[in-house]
């Protein structure tokens, strides 16, 4: 009996150092674990913000080398001069058409930015016209394309920009278009069209990180959806529903982490549980103690 008593007891102490130790130590490390976990989130979301700020930055200089290489064309009026002498009638298409070829090879067929190239005389576009390509980003099979499917487009867009320079995209394709402008008239002569190699392009952004759903926008204009395209039906809010990467050409970004396990919402849980459990035996603590000894035996 005796044995059975101090064996009673042995166990009531046991449960006061539970209570007294056990669950403060616990309601500590559900604190400290929702602290450490709400930091690592933090962390985690500037380390993906500075380096998709970095991927984004890296795409605009990718493209602003596209817009110099199209302004080139302007800068050095060597197609000018082509288009003058056959304006003139001092030579027949044929040879502005051999020079004006070489030209575009030499000048954008080494250009990773751009993966084809077409020029146009506005007084017959499709007659009058120089082309190249890009290999392996560029191939025959995508002037087809255009001439099949985008050059009309492409034409009417360009009527619109006056000496600008504008983005036109059709089906995943974008094309760089710009206006060449005689200096002495200000009117179009010709029209001169990049398609960009959007994978070069955008590598980085592509290649964000595992998993992610990438939206980029230029210029106002869907360029590329990758991954779940229903997140991102009410962008820019679309950061809030998971994980997403959106950016756009003047610099703006939004980024949300892929979801997982939310720790700060686990320990924030534990502390719920354990704080009220705490809080009663605070002031209880005499009647449990007065009941964890009763019957106990003095020595």
């Amino acid at each position: 009996m005796k044995r059975g008593k101090n064996t009673s007891v042995k166990w009531k102490m046991v449960s006061m150092i539970l209570l007294y130790w056990a669950l403060p130590f616990a309601l500590m490390l559900a604190l400290v674990g929702h602290i450490m976990a709400d930091r690592q989130e933090k962390t985690g979301l500037e380390r993906m913000a500075a380096q998709l700020e970095m991927d984004n930055q890296n795409s605009i200089e990718r493209i602003d080398s596209a817009i110099s290489d199209s302004r080139q064309a302007t800068y050095d009026k060597t197609l000018y001069s082509y288009y003058d002498e056959f304006r003139k009638g001092s030579v027949n298409f044929d040879t502005v058409y051999n020079k004006g070829q070489y030209y575009m090879a030499k000048q954008y067929g080494k250009r990773k930015e751009i993966s084809s190239s077409v020029f146009m005389l506005l007084r017959a576009p499709k007659v009058y016209k120089m082309t190249s390509y890009n290999t392996p980003a560029g191939s025959y099979n995508q002037l087809k394309t255009f001439w099949e499917k985008d050059c009309d487009d492409v034409l009417e867009f360009a009527k619109d920009l006056d000496t600008s320079i504008g983005t036109y995209q059709a089906d995943g394709r974008l094309y760089l278009v710009r206006n060449l402008v005689d200096s002495a008239t200000y009117r179009p002569w010709g029209v001169l069209v990049h398609r960009l190699n959007l994978n070069y392009c955008f590598e980085s952004l592509l290649h964000f990180y595992d998993n992610a759903n990438v939206k980029i926008v230029l210029d106002g204009k869907n360029i590329v959806t990758q991954g779940n395209a229903e997140i991102w039906k009410d962008a820019p809010e679309a950061e809030k529903k998971g994980s997403a990467v959106y950016t756009v050409k003047d610099k703006k970004a939004y980024i949300c982490h892929k979801e997982g396990t939310n720790y700060g919402l686990m320990a924030s849980t534990v502390s719920l549980v354990v704080i009220p459990v705490i809080i009663v035996y605070i002031f209880l603590q005499k009647y449990i103690i007065k009941g964890m000894t009763a019957g106990a035996v003095k020595g």
